[in-house]
This record gives structure tokens, sequence and C-alpha cells, in this order.
């Protein structure tokens, strides 16, 4: 598990589509299709229900969704602490 994965897996529970996540992760729909085959695989679950184009979390993306988020939030710190430190050894 990655942390591209994780903000794919989110990202698509927000939007509900791998079209409309694809948009705003600026990236293929297909490559992020499979970044969530892999998660799925390598979590031997589905983490989404599937409806023509519409995906709604099952109950194994429902119980990790939280975490996932909170997986980012903490990793989106760790980034802005290093860099804020980095600045600090460049002044």
């Amino acid at each position: 598990m990655n942390l591209t994965q994780v903000e794919a897996f989110c990202t698509i529970a927000e939007c509900g589509s791998v079209s409309e996540a694809a948009r705003q992760l600026d990236c293929n729909r297909t490559k992020l299709s499979m970044s969530i085959k892999a998660l799925e695989k390598e979590l031997d679950v589905e983490l989404f229900t599937r409806t023509g184009n519409q995906l709604t979390l099952s109950e194994a993306g429902k119980a990790i969704y939280k975490d996932c988020e909170y997986l980012l939030v903490t990793a989106q710190r760790i980034r802005k602490t290093c860099a804020q430190i980095s600045e600090g050894f460049n002044a």
C-alpha cells in the first residue's frame, strides 16, 4: 500500500466515480483503476460496490475510509514540517 493508492481510494470515494477522481487528481482513469485494483488485491477486500459507472464504498471501504483520510492528513503534515525545517537550514 502506498500514499498514491490511498489518495486514489479517498478521492474516488468522495467523487463516486473514477472519471471524476481522475480529473481531480489530473491522472489517467486506467492508471487510477489499476491502482485501486492493486490496493484491493493487497488488502484482499473489495473497497467499492460498482453499479455501472457509479462507485460507492463497500463495508470494507467504509471501515477504512476515515483511517485513510487521517493517513493523508498526517503525510501532508509531515511534508509541511520537513519543508519548514529545510527552509530553516537554508536561511
